[in-house]
């Protein structure tokens, strides 16, 4: 009697466990396809936005599979068809471009090679991607792949004609509203990061499109600055299910578990070039947040959204005024250098000189946890551009945001700035402290 009531209890056991799992194994045998049932000539489509938000398809044949290309990483060879991508090439901003053979997705279109005369382009595998949904931090394979920086870097075939280098696709890193010169100081940072900065419209003229689904193939933004002036890459969503999204097929900055702003796109035009042809768009609305932005693709979720930084700039001079409003990520590698470019691109609008200058900076930390703001005063003055004035304000930055000894969370950043056209010089010659040894709280006078 105890045998069959067990056996029986056995069969419940299984036959939930089956009913358990067998959504789940006609979900991945439905939706996927696998890098080992590929074969070459295999024929299919891939989604992308050309225009607007229209999800096109475009035609692509599977070339083969480039075994083990990255440790224990694959990468799926094919060429893209159609008049057009024979024309332009593989695009930037086409990263995440889900691709479907026999209708089952098999990955991201996400890297490409410079000046190549085909639109030949390399896939993530969806097994890659899915990866990154997985939330156990202790999965050694995982850590592994991600500390290795080989998933940023190129493979360079070299030979006696030049180099031929497949790297992942750049992402467009639309600027809107920033002077040229300030740009010039941003792109040595933002190429080394893999983006194609391009300056274009903050999204204001394409409101009524803000509303168009993210669904497979959809345009999409990560946001890094917005307000007054606005920095955003655009790229294409691969793979949703509810409300978490996978896109790219690469990472965005390699940040590991992060919190960045999702947005829409709104496409304007596919610009062709010899070097790498580009969407040029912007990002619409704020629609969720991207909360992991690893090696195989970046990973978000709609309807949540992420915490960043306001920061207020009021510019004086010439008898002028402006105020500036933002809000920047949150991330203590990058804030500081945002917080600079934003200043200066501030500074450099609302005065727009060259040459002599004095800058009067008052510079504001709210601190969570701290009843009283973090307050610095500086005046700098010299006979070149503003730029080198207030390139000393990414160490206050820094030494705030990366504070070694505890970990400091930034409610807000105000900045106040008088600019004039002087020069005027002065030199420390020595300096004394009324003690030699402190700790946190302590005055110090300083002579």
């Amino acid at each position: 009697m105890k045998k069959s009531l067990c056996f029986q209890a056995g069969r419940i056991c299984l036959l939930l466990l089956i009913s358990l799992l067998f959504p789940v194994l006609l979900r991945a045998d439905s939706e996927f396809m696998g890098v080992d049932e590929l074969k070459p000539g295999m024929k299919g489509i891939g989604k992308t936005v050309f225009s607007g938000t229209k999800v096109e398809d475009f035609p692509v044949e599977i070339i083969g599979v480039l075994k083990n290309v990255w440790p224990k990483a694959d990468m799926i060879l094919i060429r893209l068809g159609g008049d057009f991508l024979e024309r332009t090439g593989v695009i930037a901003g086409m990263s995440g471009s889900p691709i479907y053979i026999e209708g089952k997705l098999i990955g991201a279109l996400a890297y490409g090679w410079s000046f190549s005369k085909d639109p030949i382009a390399g896939v993530t595998p969806i097994k890659e991607m899915l990866s990154v949904w997985d939330s156990d931090k202790s999965d050694e394979d995982i850590k592994r792949r991600e500390s290795s920086s080989s998933w940023n870097q190129p493979v360079t075939v070299r030979s006696e004609w030049g180099d031929i280098t497949m790297r992942p696709l750049p992402s467009p890193l639309i600027l809107s509203g920033f002077d040229p010169r300030v740009v010039k100081e941003m792109e040595p940072e933002l190429n080394r990061l893999g983006f194609m900065v391009t300056q274009g419209g903050g999204g204001g003229s394409v409101k009524e499109e803000e509303n168009a689904p993210l669904v497979p193939g959809s345009a999409m933004g990560v946001s890094l600055v917005q307000g007054d002036f606005n920095v955003a890459g655009i790229g294409t969503l691969t793979y949703r299910r509810g409300d978490k999204i996978l896109a790219f097929g690469h990472p965005m900055l390699l940040g590991g578990t992060t919190d960045l702003p999702l947005t829409g796109a709104y496409i304007y035009t596919v610009f062709p070039s010899q070097y790498v042809s580009f969407k040029l768009g912007s990002a619409t609305r704020t629609v969720g947040r991207i909360n992991q932005d690893r090696g195989a693709a970046i990973a978000g979720e709609v309807g949540s959204f992420a915490r960043m930084v306001p920061f207020k700039i009021k510019v004086r001079g010439n008898g002028k005024e402006e105020d500036y409003k933002f809000k920047i990520i949150n991330n203590k590698f990058y804030l500081p250098t945002y917080l600079w470019w934003v200043t200066a691109n501030s500074i450099v609008a609302t005065e727009r000189m060259i040459g002599q200058s004095r800058l009067d900076f008052s510079l504001v930390f709210s601190l969570k946890g701290r009843e009283e703001p973090v307050t610095l005063e500086y005046t700098y003055s010299d006979l070149s551009s503003p730029l080198m004035g207030i390139y000393q304000l990414r160490k206050p930055f820094k030494q705030i945001v990366n504070n070694p000894f505890r970990e400091v969370e930034i409610e807000g950043v105000s900045l106040e700035v008088d600019v004039r056209e002087a020069w005027e010089r002065a030199a420390i010659s020595g300096v004394r402290l009324s003690k030699n040894k402190v700790k946190p709280g302590d005055s110090v006078e300083v002579t």
